[in-house]
């Protein structure tokens, strides 16, 4: 009986002697992520952002984007494939902004948006087109100081810049140059 222990203590001590072997090997991980999200140096990372811009209990506008990086101590999101809808005080729909890349800043909730940014203006059937364009909630505007493009019927406004009110009474195109027959309601 002794004798069939120490050939199996024999061979458990080798099994156990191989196994303290490979388990001093050094283990690879394998992220569940890109190395591009590993690297990233926002603090919070949000896929399918939804959002409400809201002033004393009334939705203004309600934001939406593909993807949202959150850096904390700036206080602010980078935006990517977003789209942001502005709403009257009474719930209609005043203008959809639609762009690439665009910066949320969350203590005033202003946005720029960045690439290829349209603004819809459904009431008027018409189109603003621009490389970046701000919204300001807290003085009710949008405006831009890149070069732009105004469609409204078959009226085309083009300029160097664009302001308006959020409710699109007061807009303003610097340098415009304007070609078509609809009537210009600005």
């Amino acid at each position: 009986m002794s004798r069939i222990h120490a050939r199996y203590g024999g061979r458990a001590a080798l099994v156990g002697l191989l196994l303290l072997v490979a388990g001093c090997e050094e283990t690879t991980t394998t992220n569940v992520v890109s190395e591009e999200l590993v690297r990233l140096e926002a603090d919070n990372l949000v896929l399918g952002m939804e959002h409400e811009i809201t002033q004393s209990g009334v939705r203004y506008a309600q934001l939406h984007a593909d993807t949202a990086y959150y850096y904390q101590n700036e206080g602010k999101y980078e935006l990517h494939q977003l789209s942001l809808v502005v709403y009257t005080t009474t719930g209609v729909e005043r203008a959809t902004m639609t762009s690439e890349w665009g910066e949320l800043t969350e203590a005033n909730e202003s946005m720029i948006a960045r690439r290829n940014v349209v603004l819809l203006l459904p009431d008027r059937d018409g189109k603003l087109e621009t490389s970046e364009l701000h919204y300001d909630p807290v003085n009710e505007r949008f405006w831009s100081d890149s070069a732009t493009v105004f469609t409204e019927g078959t009226r085309v406004t083009r300029g160097t810049g664009f302001e308006s009110d959020l409710n699109f009474q007061n807009v303003s195109v610097t340098g415009a140059s304007i070609r078509g027959r609809s009537p210009l309601r600005f």
